[in-house]
């Protein structure tokens, strides 16, 4: 169809692409046929954070099949597009399911929000997402509070879990990785901040025993 160039033939093209915007044509990774506004467009990457169940789970939508080889101009017309930035930020809303993911799922989220460019809106959104791990066990947005790199790659002080430092097993998992620059970098750019023992024990463990918080 998007081959059509003759102008007495484009309206009949146009009238097959709102038809079958209505219809049922688009195959999805679970063998389904839904409408076109029903399927997202996802790479391998965001499939294995967002698998395809979770995916109609939160969004109510399922990834294409890869068995289509369509002409993704031919897809987008139809009203298939991309899985997007707000996607998925609607799905790390679901607090309770983000709970359950593991430590290289964290890195392999981190690494992904790492390429990608966001608004100040998103940006904004993804601070108010439940998506940090501390090391006391639970997890926390930045907007929450100050969240602190790992004080040492090596050394462990005794006070990590009074205080809101990132779960160092994923620091050190992301160390290991090739762009672990464009995750350290993109931490920053959340508001990660780096604080040496003293800074820490002087503004954040004295205030909090002084103010007797801690009984």
């Amino acid at each position: 169809m998007e081959e059509v160039k003759d102008e007495f033939f484009l309206p009949l093209v146009e009238q097959i692409y709102e038809k079958l915007k209505k219809e049922d044509c688009i195959l999805t990774e679970a063998n389904r046929w839904r409408k076109p506004s029903e399927v997202l467009i996802g790479d391998e990457e965001i499939k294995k954070l967002i698998p395809n169940e979770d995916l109609q789970k939160f969004l109510g939508k399922e990834y294409i099949s890869e068995k289509i080889k369509t002409k993704k101009s031919v897809l987008n017309k139809l009203g298939v597009r991309d899985f997007s930035i707000d996607d998925l930020i609607k799905c790390l809303e679901k607090i309770e399911w983000v709970k359950n993911q593991n430590w290289e799922w964290f890195v392999n989220l981190f690494s992904y929000l790492s390429k990608e460019k966001f608004s100040d809106e998103q940006l904004e959104q993804i601070k108010n997402l439940s998506i940090i791990k501390l090391e006391a066990g639970e997890l926390t947005s930045i907007n929450e509070g100050i969240v602190f790199f790992p004080l040492e790659e090596k050394v462990t002080y005794g006070f990590e879990n009074e205080i809101r430092v990132i779960k160092k097993d994923i620091i050190e998992i992301i160390l290991k990785q090739g762009n672990k620059e464009e995750i350290l970098e993109f931490f920053r750019e959340l508001g990660l901040k780096k604080a040496d023992p003293y800074e820490i024990i002087e503004n954040h463990i004295l205030p909090v025993y002084k103010s007797e918080i801690w009984k």
